[in-house]
């Protein structure tokens, strides 16, 4: 660039020029941002239609206006330091322009009314003023120069572009400052740039966020060694530079919650807890070059939902509670109770020995399969599912000790829990089950009155007394989570089934509660394999030309030769398949090479242990610990499980027997059986 005094030159440049106010406004302004560098000169800059330059003594540049960046095609960072005289091209601008003779009086702003022209030989434009500035030990020119022609029109259009840019910033700022998340964008090195919303400030409790490094203030707390976090950093690091597809690829390895305590916070409080969600911002290449932080405080919503949860859990246990019939509550809680503690027992005895042998695994899993049974037939359907992974936990060989420790002391923690809130409700006045007791005892009565001679009356009398006792229950009344269960279950396997129980007004049975809890361990046992494995599909039954909907039936009767009640499950699927029961039996090496089984012989095999059909074990069915455990519980009070064909001709029956010895009085289809007891 080089200065042209010429006549012509001069009458181009307006009289007076040099000492309009907006000159003096500019030139101090622009001074006390060489003094504070912080202050946003930039804004007071772009909106002025001049080119201001600055300049040292020794002739370097120190800042720009928009302007002069523009028509030089430089950016800031090169521009600072670069010689005037070589920028300019003349190499005697500073010594044409008198600078030592011009600016005597530093208060005093000089017409300098000369035309800059560029090295090219375009006219940029006139320098109208100049001031000479001391800030300490320095010396600084400030250079005003107006611009004409093609500059002007130029500068004009980038002016344009500036205030739309500008219009949208501003536009983004307000969008910002509404959100109520901390939303900022980083660069390559993670470090924060500076437009972000307002909340930042309240969540992460600092003045200014511009400039920090995210990662030391997100992720601060977690080193090298963690394994989740150098995943994160390398999958994003490694986003950067690449097409929009290389972030969605590895999104998923990505962190979602941080936990994060505020800089001057106790370090003994609790941390609050922060959900992180991101976004790729792409260049115009389509190149990922920012990446988008949202980061939302889920502290007090954690805290909320941690309290619905115990809310939901505890109102779906009163609802269970509530549901089902006190001496049955009763039953369940005292069995179980001794389950777990014989389940804790077992657990402690494989600790001490370093391993799970096969015979405790067994014992493991046959008790947490009835826990999980009886829990779902009571519908407390969140102790199901911890005795259910529990369950697997031990079947799973390579499963760790600690690992089934953790997921027992859940079970025990969630039972534990239903006892409380049971013990919280319970009370009142009245005894259900005398109250039922009480009720039969006037049915029975009134239908001997009418059939015989008074002196049964006391003998009725006698036996009812006893069965009033607290150590005997109604079995009818233990039996009655049954029907709801099978429906349950035939809901979830998408089966349609009518369920006919036993009918209560002219049956029941007292026996021991410990009795009366076997019974109930196999009849559920005989149900869930009814509508499991014997009850067909919708579908299936249509196409063998059954009714779509299955029955099944269950009865009550007493055999006086054996001294025996029956209770009976039937049903009218698809029967017991002998082929692949004696299949299997062969493939787990329970049947000999070249042994010949009757049918039931195979149908035997259903009892051993860990014997199923199910390629794949379920919540519901396939482990094969159920049934086995259940006629074991029977024999050990001398009763006992079979399993036929149903004499109807289709289906199957399950048949539970209890030998009289444990009967108090059973009164089966408007009999009196007395027991043996």
């Amino acid at each position: 660039m080089s200065l042209d005094f010429s006549p012509e030159a001069r009458e181009r440049v307006p009289q007076k020029f040099a000492v309009h106010g907006w000159a003096s406004l500019l030139l101090s302004g622009y001074l006390v941002a060489l003094v504070e560098p912080s202050m946003n000169w930039q804004s007071i800059l772009e909106n002025l239609p001049d080119l201001v330059l600055v300049t040292h003594e020794n002739g370097g540049v120190v800042r720009a206006s928009q302007g002069f960046l523009k028509i030089l095609g430089h950016e800031p960072e090169a521009l600072v330091g670069t010689d005037i005289d070589d920028l300019f091209g003349d190499g005697e601008m500073l010594s044409m322009l008198g600078i030592d003779s011009v600016f005597e009086d530093e208060d005093e702003i000089m017409d300098l009314t000369m035309l800059l022209r560029h090295v090219d030989g375009r006219s940029i434009g006139c320098l109208t003023s100049g001031k000479r500035v001391q800030i300490g030990d320095e010396t600084y020119f400030v250079l005003v120069a107006r611009p004409h022609g093609e500059t002007q029109e130029a500068l004009a259009q980038s002016s344009r572009e500036a205030a739309a840019e500008r219009e949208q910033r501003a536009l983004l700022e307000r969008i910002l400052n509404t959100l109520v998340d901390a939303v900022f964008m980083v660069d390559r090195e993670f470090v924060i740039q500076p437009l972000f919303s307002k909340s930042c400030e309240r969540i992460f409790q600092l003045d200014d966020l511009n400039g920090v490094d995210a990662n030391e203030l997100l992720f601060g707390a977690f080193g090298e060694s963690d394994d989740a976090y150098q995943l994160h950093l390398a999958a994003m690091s490694t986003a950067f530079g690449e097409e929009e597809f290389a972030w969605y690829f590895n999104d998923h390895v990505f962190m979602e919650n941080v936990e994060y305590r505020p800089p001057n916070a106790d370090p003994s409080g609790p941390p609050r807890l922060f959900q992180l969600r991101y976004a790729p911002l792409l260049d115009d290449a389509g190149l990922i070059y920012r990446v988008l932080f949202i980061v939302s405080d889920i502290t007090e919503l954690r805290a909320l939902r941690t309290a619905a949860e115990v809310a939901n859990r505890r109102a779906s246990i009163v609802i269970a509670l509530s549901e089902g019939d006190r001496q049955v509550r009763e039953m369940f809680f005292s069995s179980e109770a001794e389950r777990i503690v014989n389940i804790r027992r077992i657990y402690e005895r494989a600790e001490s020995a370093g391993a799970l042998n096969d015979k405790d695994r067994v014992l493991l899993m046959r008790a947490l399969h009835t826990i999980k049974g009886n829990s779902k037939l009571l519908k407390f359907e969140e102790l199901s599912e911890h005795a259910h992974v529990t369950e697997y936990a031990v079947l799973e060989e390579e499963s760790s000790l600690a690992r089934v420790g953790e997921h027992l002391n859940a079970l025990e923690t969630h039972f534990n829990s239903i006892v409380d809130v049971k013990d919280q409700i319970s009370g009142g006045s009245e005894d259900d089950a005398t109250t039922a007791t009480l009720e039969l005892l006037s049915e029975m009565l009134g239908n001997f009155e009418n059939q015989g001679p008074i002196e049964m009356l006391a003998d009725v009398r006698s036996l009812l007394s006893g069965a009033l006792r607290a150590e005997n229950v109604s079995l009818l009344r233990t039996l009655s989570p049954l029907e709801s269960m099978s429906h349950h279950l035939a809901e979830r396997l998408e089966k349609k089934i009518v369920f006919h129980g036993i009918p209560s007004t002219r049956n029941d049975v007292y026996m021991p509660s410990a009795v009366a809890q076997s019974v109930l361990d196999a009849m559920t046992h005989g149900i869930r394999n009814a509508v499991d494995h014997g009850i067909e599909t919708t579908s299936e039954r249509e196409g063998s030309g059954k009714n779509p909907t299955g029955t099944v039936f269950m009865s009550l009767s007493y055999d006086n030769s054996t001294k025996c009640l029956q209770l009976a499950v039937d049903d009218d699927g698809m029967g017991i398949n002998l082929e692949i029961l004696e299949r299997r039996g062969r493939e787990r090496g329970l049947i000999a090479d070249g042994a010949s089984l009757s049918a039931n012989e195979i149908r035997q095999l259903v009892f051993a242990p860990g014997f199923s059909t199910r390629e794949q074990a379920t919540e519901i069915s396939g482990r094969g610990v159920g049934l086995d455990a259940a006629r074991e519980r029977l024999r050990e009070v001398g009763g006992d499980v079979t399993l036929q064909d149903n004499p109807a001709g289709t289906g199957s029956r399950f048949c539970v027997l209890i030998p009289s010895r444990h009967l108090e009085v059973a009164y089966v289809g408007g009999r009196v059986v007395r027991g043996n007891r």
